[in-house]
């Protein structure tokens, strides 16, 4: 196979005897280093080397100005907007920074496009004004005055950054488009403009005044049979320039590639997920090592690079990654944006422990307190204990007892001392990685040093609030366009690299992988503030012209390709998964005898084992540590986790190991329990032992938020403020608790009278058993005890929803391995532990009052068998609830019946 790039070097480059005299402008910067590494192999003896360009390269040339960094962009256009829009009609910096990118890339494109600012922006103007009397939608961003101001905005920004020699990339091509005559009449150079396909405004006007000077030659890169295709998208742009262009009226251009017809094998691999794409290019690279030609590795989804090199073949050196790769998914970066964050909420007062734990946890920074590491932990244990949400820099300080920690835990009252914080942290930071040399993590910092000094170039110039806040915000949107690019060598065998890093490139062998719809082409995107509509009328680039230019780079890939392997995922689930490209469709039903097409549908090969169930021996060690247990008291809780799964017991209550639940802003379900059950008992207490009445219920009524407030403060938060999600959680136990004290007044009502005896009544049950020889106590907390008409009742609270029907007793053999019937248990124990009080000759009755369904009121226990109008509980009743519990509290310490886990 003879690539486009060793074409171009023999037909056209070749042919000119001095280099000296040569401009070659091709699309990026990677297509001018290969076009050079062919040049130098082709050439027989040593010359000067010709100019080579990348495209935006060539138009800073023919500018006089230079592109501004998107820092100075962004703060000269919130400057501007600032003085065009009064304060009460303008969004702070933090916002703006959301909608901003998008109007840039919307003036960028209007000056690459060479369109008339006022006749667009007016017309965009109009359309949202259209629109928003149509919906009746007003944005207070985007309301009438903004719209209006916008013209002028534009007028603004371009004539300022023009008068400061910088512009966007879009100026930059409108003002090459002003000089490209005087250019042109003082050059002597002759321009190759090599491998081009889709092209703004500016860009054509400068194509063809170098064709009409005769200083210049197009070369595309098209195959005939795509060329003459005028329903394929991939020859849509080329098709349209030799038919309206001028010069290819007169001098046709003739397309002589025609590989695209040539035999190829093209096999199409649907797979599960982007860690199976991985494993399968490391596949079908270990097959193509020994083939002799070369092979690319073309990824839709750049972010697959990393899995893919971690799955290469361990024999496989000779690779090469000629790609950029986004830094913000990389942990070094998220690290910076979690040091970011943590003193954005230092100084908002909205502080998270999640982000200072990871920060604490990120490797570097635990190393460095591995000396200290105890009181780290205990650290973070107080913080988890105390739910400290108003944390400041005196807590901290015992984190400062390191050098990072110095750094990293100073105090940073604004956005400058945050810089300089992170300038520092990054200088030491490069220190340690220099040391033991970690490459990608150095790459990493040179992103964020980029960052950090774009940022401290123009600090000093901001004329607007800049709060901590502001800088998190455009912080992380500078770190979303830092690439790391990656250097190696080009002439190595398997070439990893991005669709767009092909461009000119040709290769025998094809992996692309994620060609999916929505990746491969991309597809919609609101990357702009203008319609379908006017985007067609004005001539900008709308999605469909984007379709288009996938096309073509997807189609010329396998032009020259000898094989291809077209990897997509085919996973049903998740955004975009599961749907083959458009391009797959097409090849699939392209009718070419030459191509051998064939689908191959992989599925993750999972080895499905036989669970076993944990058994766990019990020995003498485990018996001393029940009767440890057994006489501080067997909880209905822990009882009913045996009864559940025996193996969970021994893990909580002989090994110690608690569930693992991490502090957050949102209250735990086991923080949500004590909380009501602390609020209910606070509001019934002041009426012990007397009927309620109406006028007690409606005065509850009026403190339960007041209560609940007061026990949120007391358990979890000592701020004393209500947060984000914890509000609608209150919001809805309060209602929940009010609901369940209406229907205590419907029952008051309709004549009930209700006196309640106890509240959170606390047991201690003595147990004796001839079989176990050690002190044995069953103890627990009963919620609530009342009388309503004479009828003793024994009520347990549940903040979770409980279904009547978990209350009905079938037989014991139930409360083995289910735990919806711990309601029920529980509720027979808290029976049990009072029997003695219980005058069986009276009615009783026990249940649950669920918060979730505090409509229902009391759920009942109830027996099924048990005829209507019968007592539920008995003394024969009791006597089986003994043997029970004696049987159960045998069996946990019977030494020949083992813990075995009930859980498949």
């Amino acid at each position: 196979m003879k690539s486009f790039i060793s074409e171009v070097v023999s037909e056209y480059i070749l042919n000119h005897t001095s280099f000296e005299k040569l401009c070659l402008i091709v699309p990026s910067k990677r297509a001018g280093i290969f076009l050079i590494n062919e040049l130098i192999n082709q050439l027989e003896e040593p010359k000067f080397a010709p100019l080579v360009y990348s495209i935006e390269e060539f138009t800073e040339e023919l500018a006089t100005s230079k592109k501004a960094n998107t820092t100075h962009q962004l703060v000269s256009l919130y400057e501007l907007y600032c003085q065009h829009l009064p304060k009460d009609k303008r969004d702070p910096f933090e916002l703006f920074l959301q909608w901003a990118p998008k109007l840039l890339k919307d003036f960028s494109d209007i000056d690459a496009y060479c369109l008339n600012s006022e006749s667009v922006l007016s017309n965009l103007g109009s359309y949202y004004a259209l629109e928003n009397v149509l919906e009746k939608e007003q944005n207070s961003s985007f309301d009438e005055s903004f719209w209006k101001i916008i013209p002028a905005l534009y007028e603004s920004f371009t004539t300022q950054l023009a008068e400061q020699q910088l512009g966007t990339i879009g100026m930059l091509y409108r003002e090459a488009v002003d000089t490209i005559e005087i250019y042109l009449e003082h050059t002597t150079q002759y321009h190759y403009f090599i491998g081009f396909n889709a092209l703004n405004k500016a860009e054509e006007r400068m194509f063809q005044a170098f064709l009409s000077e005769d200083k210049g030659k197009i070369v595309w890169d098209l195959d005939e049979a795509l060329y003459n295709d005028k329903v394929h998208a991939a020859g849509r742009f080329i098709q349209e320039y030799q038919s309206k262009w001028t010069y290819y009226r007169k001098t046709p251009y003739t397309f002589k590639e025609t590989g695209f017809s040539e035999e190829k094998e093209i096999a199409i691999h649907g797979l599960s997920g982007n860690i199976e794409q991985a494993k399968e290019v490391g596949r079908l690279i270990e097959q193509l090592k020994t083939e002799d030609s070369g092979t690319a590795i073309i990824f839709g989804n750049e972010l697959l690079l990393l899995p893919v090199l971690g799955h290469l073949p361990h024999d496989c050196s000779d690779w090469n990654v000629t790609m950029g790769y986004p830094i913000g998914s990389l942990p070094l970066v998220r690290f910076f944006q979690d040091c970011v964050e943590f003193h954005k909420g230092l100084a908002e007062g909205n502080y998270s422990y999640e982000t200072l734990e990871r920060v604490l946890h990120f490797p570097m920074i635990r190393s460095s307190y591995k000396d200290t590491e105890i009181k780290v932990t205990e650290f973070l244990s107080h913080l988890y204990a105390s739910h400290s949400y108003e944390i400041n820099h005196e807590l901290i300080r015992p984190l400062q007892e390191n050098e990072v920690g110095v750094i990293l835990f100073q105090k940073c009252t604004n956005a400058h001392d945050l810089l300089r914080l992170l300038g520092q942290l990054s200088k030491h930071l490069k220190d340690q990685f220099t040391a033991v040399s970690h490459s990608l993590e150095l790459s990493s910092l040179e992103g964020i040093d980029k960052v950090l000094r774009q940022l401290e170039n123009h600090f000093n110039h901001i004329t607007f609030e800049f709060s901590i806040s502001a800088f998190s915000v455009l912080f992380a949107e500078l770190l979303g366009q830092q690439n790391i690019d990656f250097k190696g060598d080009p002439k190595a065998k398997f070439q990893l690299m991005g669709m767009l890093e092909s461009r000119v490139l040709d290769f025998e062998n094809l992996i692309i992988t994620d060609v999916n719809e929505g990746v491969l082409p991309v597809g919609k995107n609101d990357q702009s503030f203008f319609p379908f509509a006017l985007k067609k009328h004005f001539g900008l680039p709308t999605f469909l012209d984007n379709d288009a230019i996938y096309s073509y780079h997807f189609y010329r890939l396998i032009q020259r390709a000898k094989k291809a392997h077209i990897l997509y995922n085919a996973q049903s689930e998740g955004l975009h998964a599961g749907e083959q490209s458009r391009f797959v469709r097409q090849l699939l039903l392209m009718s070419n005898s030459n191509h051998k097409v064939s689908e191959i549908l992989s599925t993750s090969k999972i080895d499905v084992k036989r669970h076993e169930n944990r058994v766990v021996e019990k020995t003498k060690s485990m018996i001393e540590r029940l009767n440890l247990l057994a006489k501080s008291g067997f909880s209905p809780t822990s009882l009913s986790t045996y009864l559940k799964n025996p193996v969970d017991f021994y893990d909580r209550y002989l090994l110690g190991i608690k569930d693992n639940e991490t502090l957050g802003p949102v209250l735990s379900n086991f923080n949500r329990g004590t909380l009501v059950h602390n609020t209910l008992e606070d509001l019934y207490k002041p009426y012990l032992n007397q009927l309620l009445t109406l006028e007690i219920i409606e005065e509850m009524e009026r403190k339960v938020n007041g209560v609940m407030h007061a026990n949120y403060v007391e358990i979890y938060d000592k701020s004393k403020t209500i947060r984000g999600e914890n509000k609608l959680i209150l919001a809805a136990y309060e209602q929940a608790i009010k609901t369940l004290l209406t229907q205590e007044k419907v029952r008051m009502n309709k004549g009930n009278e209700i006196e309640v005896i106890a509240l959170e009544e606390k047991f201690t049950i003595p147990l004796t058993l001839k079989e176990v020889d050690t002190e044995i106590n069953i103890v627990g907390t009963i919620d609530r005890i009342d009388r309503v008409n004479g009828t003793l009742r024994i009520i347990d609270y549940k903040t979770g929803l409980v279904k009547k029907k978990a209350l009905e007793f079938k037989s014991w053999d139930q409360f083995y391995g289910d735990f919806h019937t711990q309601p029920l248990f529980q509720v027979l124990l808290y029976a049990w532990a009072k029997k003695e009080e219980i005058n069986l000759n009276k009615s009783i009755d026990i249940g649950v009052i669920s918060l979730k369904s505090p409509k229902e009121y009391m759920l009942p226990f109830y027996r099924k068998e048990v005829p209507s109008g019968d007592p539920q509980i008995t003394t024969d009743f009791f006597n089986e609830i003994d043997g029970f519990i004696s049987s159960l509290i045998q069996e946990i310490f019977d030494l020949k019946h083992p813990f075995i886990s009930t859980e498949e």
